[in-house]
């Protein structure tokens, strides 16, 4: 900053002299800086929309019903059931499907089930089981969680299917596996099942009880994510 010295007059001559503050660079490197800082927030405030748009399909939490979570596992069964027979314990298929496929906490759960006779009636032996001449079993399968990720978007869900899908071929496809099915008769029957193909899923009458253990293991799901998300 520029100051101006006391006047001498002598006569006719007039001297004057000035002087600089010595604080006058640092006050105008701070008014530059600040200018930069203003324009620097502008800018970043412009592009966090642009960004946030960007990633919003894989920030979107996977519904109930999103086509991604769901598909149907078929496989040839040496059971018939009789007319009026219908499977009644989901709960227990899915736990057995499960235990089958290795996971030690859920990451399935039967919402349909489905038996169809192929006209014969004789019990099949485990040996005799074949994926073009023996009964159906169709299981409509929801996928409850990754197996190895808390992640529940639908971009999550749909990459984890193909692994889940990969571990049914695996482990059900090679092998004859023992299951319990009771039916709405109170009937106990053991089978063997062994994987045949995969469908899409063909969505049935879901029970208020199984909606509820659904929505539960969900909501477990959902905080166990949101706390190591936050973690």
């Amino acid at each position: 900053m520029l100051t101006r010295g006391n006047d001498h007059t002598d006569g006719n001559t007039k001297t004057q002299s000035w002087s600089m503050t010595p604080w006058a660079p640092c006050l105008a490197i701070c008014i530059i800086l600040a200018i930069l800082f203003v324009i620097t927030v502008v800018i970043v405030g412009s592009l966090i929309p642009v960004y946030l748009s960007s990633k919003g399909t894989d920030i979107n939490v996977a519904s109930m019903n999103s086509a991604v979570r769901l598909f149907t596992m078929n496989a040839a069964i040496n059971l018939a059931l009789t007319g009026s027979q219908t499977i009644a314990n989901q709960d227990g298929i899915s736990a057995q499907v499960n235990k089958a496929l290795g996971y030690s906490t859920p990451v399935v759960s039967v919402r349909t089930t489905g038996l169809t006779n192929r006209g014969t009636r004789k019990r099949q032996t485990r040996v005799g089981l074949s994926c073009g001449g023996s009964n159906v079993l169709s299981l409509g399968l929801f996928i409850i969680r990754c197996p190895d990720s808390s992640c529940i978007t639908d971009s999550c869900f749909e990459k984890c299917a193909v692994d889940i899908k990969r571990r049914i071929e695996l482990k059900l496809a090679s092998v004859v596996t023992p299951i319990t099915i009771t039916t709405n008769d109170g009937s106990e029957l053991l089978a063997s099942i062994t994987f045949c193909s995969f469908d899409s899923y063909n969505p049935g009458k879901i029970s208020e009880s199984r909606l509820i253990l659904i929505n539960r293991i969900i909501f477990e799901t959902k905080r166990e994510w949101f706390e190591a998300e936050n973690s």
